[in-house]
Order: C-alpha cells, then structure tokens, then sequence
C-alpha cells in the first residue's frame, strides 16, 4: 500500500489510520519524510522512517530498503537450536 499526501493534520495520526484500516503492523511499514519533527514522531511508533531532507531519490529509497530489512531482521525471533 502507498499513500502519499500533504496535511496539516500529525503523521501519527495517518499511520494510525492505515494501520486501523489495513492490519499491517507498525515494524512493517516504511516512511520517507523531509521534516525531523515527522520522522521523530513516526519512529517512536515502531515504523522505520528515513528523513529525505532534498527529496527522495533512488539512494535514500536504497537506504530505506536497508534499514527496512535490518530492523525486519532484527525483530524476527532468533531460530531455535538444533537437537541432536
């Protein structure tokens, strides 16, 4: 899912919204932002938020992606141990 738009409204209260109507929980979603303040915020939620101060381009949505799958891996349950 990709929402994009402009508000005056708080982020938290978007991702509130998406996360009501969806069922995707916070640590699954991905945020671009050009304002601290919103990355801040948004990050405290759990969603991974990456602060695009010129814009997103093809490197910050790389950087993004990274740090997208590094806290996915993060946060998954480490494997039980083998018996033998």
């Amino acid at each position: 899912m990709k929402e994009i738009f402009s508000s005056w409204t708080h982020k938290t209260e978007h991702f509130q919204k998406i996360h009501r109507k969806t069922g995707v929980p916070y640590k699954s979603m991905l945020f671009f932002d050009d304002e601290d303040r919103n990355i801040q915020s948004v990050s405290k939620m759990g969603v991974t938020s990456v602060l695009v101060n010129n814009g997103l381009n093809l490197d910050m949505f790389k950087l993004g992606l990274s740090n997208f799958a590094t806290t996915v891996a993060a946060s998954e349950p480490a494997p039980a141990p083998e018996d033998n």
